[in-house]
């Protein structure tokens, strides 16, 4: 974007997310934070990125990512705390509502982004969310900080994951219980 613009900071987390303004257009700018859970690499980002270009063609109400003049879909910052991805998206309009008639939207939408992504083919190597992977790589970054200042409670919830792992397994039904979206 050429000056001028606005941005402000909308919320700090696993991302940070910012609002800019530019010629009246509204966007949204994506920071990702070092050492994220489910992005860990340029292959994961893009196929996340590409995954929202998908079920935006296929008519689902999503933010898309917006291509750089190079038509690349993200950045690269080197931060003081490290590599930090950045992603401009088309602004998402709206409002915090949740009533009845906008849960029943929100359900529906939800199944339909559900069956879309039962489409999406991508060749991008990407974590796959399955139980292992939840309960590993997410478990063991929790672990570690609980065991630092709690190392009774990192027992605990080891303990408990583990529980929960045995009767996942039990309950799961083997099929499209694993796919894009987990």
């Amino acid at each position: 974007f050429a000056p001028p613009l606005d941005c402000r900071l909308i919320k700090a987390g696993d991302n940070d997310t910012y609002e800019i303004t530019h010629n009246g257009q509204r966007y949204s700018l994506r920071i990702s934070r070092t050492n994220r859970i489910h992005i860990q690499s340029d292959d994961e980002l893009l196929f996340e990125l590409e995954w929202l270009q998908f079920l935006q063609k296929r008519g689902l109400p999503t933010i898309t990512p917006i291509a750089r003049r190079d038509g690349a879909l993200f950045s690269c910052i080197a931060a003081p705390e490290g590599r930090r991805y950045a992603v401009v998206f088309s602004w998402a309009a709206g409002e915090n509502v949740l009533d009845v008639d906008q849960a029943r939207i929100f359900g529906e939408t939800v199944a339909r982004l559900h069956l879309a992504s039962n489409d999406f083919v991508s060749d991008r190597k990407r974590i796959r969310y399955d139980l292992p992977t939840l309960t590993g790589r997410g478990l063991s970054y929790l672990i570690s900080l609980l065991h630092q200042r709690r190392p009774e409670d990192a027992k605990l919830v080891t303990d408990c994951v583990d529980a929960a792992k045995e009767r996942i397994e039990s309950l799961v039904p083997k099929g499209d219980e694993w796919g894009v979206i987990h």
